[in-house]
């Protein structure tokens, strides 16, 4: 949509023409924030797991 906008004077993005501005992050946020997910959860889960176990903490239970 952004390559059309740019080389072929549509206006998906433009409010000039009609179009909506807010449209391009509505669309990235949809469709590039679940890759977010999918990097950061494998690195929380080595952090967590170099951790040593805490006994003041009752939410941690043993490692298997």
């Amino acid at each position: 949509m952004l390559l059309t906008d740019h080389f072929f004077g549509t206006s998906f993005f433009n409010a000039a023409g009609g179009g909506d501005p807010v449209m391009f992050e509505h669309i990235f946020w949809f469709f590039g924030h679940p890759e977010v997910y999918i990097m950061i959860l494998p690195a929380f889960a080595s952090f967590r797991r170099s951790l040593p176990p805490s006994p003041a903490n009752p939410c941690s239970g043993p490692r298997r």
